[in-house]
């Protein structure tokens, strides 16, 4: 899924197959329909959200926490971030790209692309535009009923193309809706940077990666959060 994480509560590892590991030899010589290239810039092209497409993560139990490496290691001249190994407890969530037109919230996230899962958050999912600058956060709902919609004025660009070794950018937006029927209105700062370059090892290879670092500041009223994240991006792989 090309996506970012803004409201990231779980560390989740890559556990899925390649799309083209069994592909026949007629297909493998079919033209890519996503063309990486390994050079650690992420144009639109290679950012395609496909419909129905899914991946499956490993993910730390809820209310747990696990030690990350934020920093790597260099292997054979190469700083490389491996998240392969399983650790006891991991739950696997898989992750599918849905068309939100199928669902109760189109008319509420008009102009949305796709959404997928958002980690931490049990039941909802992201509402994602896509053009050919952005891929923008419009919204989080959630799926089985309408109990939770909070969208994004303006919407929170999560990536922006091309996304480099250098890009970084400041984003204030409001946030308003409900969570579980419950009222929510938050002021939310987003200040979103490229903040490395590396390989990532999951279980289904080795990508060339950019890391963004994402850090939220949250006002609701008397309440204020201040949370950071990180996500690992890859061409045509997304996050």
């Amino acid at each position: 899924p090309s996506s970012g994480d803004p409201v990231d509560a779980d560390v989740d590892r890559d556990d899925a197959e390649p799309a083209d590991a069994d592909q026949s030899d007629s297909d493998a010589d079919e033209e890519p329909t996503c063309p990486a290239n390994g050079d650690f810039t992420i144009t639109r092209d290679e950012s395609q959200p496909g419909i129905g497409l899914s991946l499956t993560f490993l993910a730390n139990p809820a209310s747990t926490t696990v030690e990350v490496d934020l920093a790597g290691e260099v292997v054979e001249d190469q700083l490389t971030w491996d998240f392969e190994a399983e650790e006891s407890g991991d739950r696997r969530i898989t992750d599918e790209i849905l068309d939100p037109s199928a669902y109760w919230f189109a008319s509420e996230l008009t102009g949305a692309t796709y959404a997928s899962l958002v980690p931490g958050f049990d039941g909802a999912v992201g509402v994602y535009r896509v053009t050919d600058t952005a891929v923008s956060l419009l919204g989080v709902a959630s799926l089985a009923d309408d109990s939770t919609l909070i969208t994004y004025d303006p919407p929170v660009d999560v990536v922006r193309f091309p996304l480099t070794p250098t890009s970084r950018w400041t984003i204030e937006t409001r946030a308003e809706g409900r969570v579980q029927h419950v009222a929510f209105n938050a002021d939310e700062t987003y200040e979103i940077a490229v903040d490395g370059t590396a390989d990532v090892v999951v279980p289904a290879g080795r990508f060339p990666v950019l890391r963004v670092r994402t850090v939220l500041d949250r006002s609701a009223g008397p309440l204020s959060d201040h949370r950071i994240s990180y996500a690992w991006v890859a061409e045509c792989w997304g996050r």
